[in-house]
């Protein structure tokens, strides 16, 4: 055979598309145990292990499990309460507002009114703050899910 014809057998693609024959094993929910704990000690799959066993095949790459910190994920899912209340009260009073007999807050502002300019403001504010409450939550949730950099890189 030549060299070429050799470079055209030989098969490319993911592990997944390269390893299409299957092989049943029966087993007691016992072994089934054994083996399964054995390999997720290992960090590999079911089948992975069984090759390894069977053929002293190398193991294939290992997947990096996120490493998650209980106490920032939980800071990041107070932040986002947090903020999820405050667009709440925001949107109930907007529903108020829009409601009103003399056309709410912007109604008023748009004749001049400095009460409900001085009240869109607040609102603003607060929106301004749910929006930092939220990028505060976002990053605790990324770290805790194991990326050091906010980007997640």
């Amino acid at each position: 055979m030549t060299e070429a014809a050799v470079k055209a057998k030989s098969r490319s693609g993911s592990q997944k598309r390269q390893r299409n024959r299957h092989i049943g094993v029966c087993c007691t929910p016992e072994q089934f145990a054994a083996v399964s704990d054995k390999a997720g000690s290992a960090g590999i799959s079911r089948s992975a292990y069984a090759l390894m066993a069977m053929l002293d095949a190398p193991t294939p790459r290992k997947r990096r499990l996120p490493v998650v910190h209980g106490e920032l994920l939980a800071t990041g899912i107070t932040a986002l309460n947090r903020a999820g209340n405050n667009v709440n009260q925001i949107a109930r009073e907007l529903n108020e507002q829009a409601l009103a007999p003399d056309g709410g807050f912007v109604a008023r502002a748009v004749r001049g009114d400095n009460g409900a300019i001085l009240a869109i403001e607040a609102m603003r504010g607060m929106l301004e703050a749910t929006c930092a409450e939220l990028q505060t939550a976002a990053a605790a949730i990324i770290r805790a899910a194991g990326y050091d950099d906010v980007r997640g890189r």
